[in-house]
């Protein structure tokens, strides 16, 4: 009997984890990454991003079909619509990244690897802006600043005594 109940609990995990994978699967996110955290270059990606935004909304589509054809399509655009100098300096990727938690206006978004919509500027290593681009397409917009804070609550009671 004992083996049958931790098979079932094996079998149970296995599917919550694949269930949780799926979701994930399901959600296409962009990002943009700024060459650093000098104001020149938090700028460029403000443009980058208003840009993309753009380009974003005048497709006819509910849900955003990404592949590699596509991907190169909004690349070009892009860089058309930019000044040549930023666009020289992007890099577009589609592939799987981490997202750390992220909590804004009682929205909470689950930390995981998302098919992502990667756009670098430069080196990459500026603060970012990301969206979840299908399903909710910018219905919540998340700077570096929105991180979720874990705190252990009985620490923080003995803290306060």
């Amino acid at each position: 009997m004992r083996k049958i109940i931790i098979v079932g609990l094996i079998i149970f995990g296995a599917i919550l984890i694949i269930n949780k994978q799926e979701k994930n699967d399901e959600e296409i996110r962009i990002r943009i990454l700024a060459n650093s955290n000098e104001l020149n270059d938090q700028l460029d990606k403000i443009i980058v991003k208003e840009e993309v935004i753009k380009i974003l909304e005048n497709q006819n589509e509910s849900k955003v079909k990404l592949n590699q054809k596509t991907v190169i399509e909004f690349s070009t655009k892009l860089k058309e619509n930019l000044d040549s100098s930023l666009a020289s300096k992007i890099k577009v990727e589609y592939k799987k990244t981490n997202f750390p938690a992220k909590s804004k206006n009682g929205k909470i978004l689950k930390a995981g690897k998302y098919q992502t919509l990667l756009i670098t500027i430069e080196e990459g290593k500026g603060k970012n802006w990301w969206s979840v681009l299908y399903p909710e397409f910018f219905e919540v917009e998340y700077d570096d600043n929105n991180e979720i804070e874990y705190k252990l609550y009985l620490k923080e009671y003995f803290k306060s005594k």
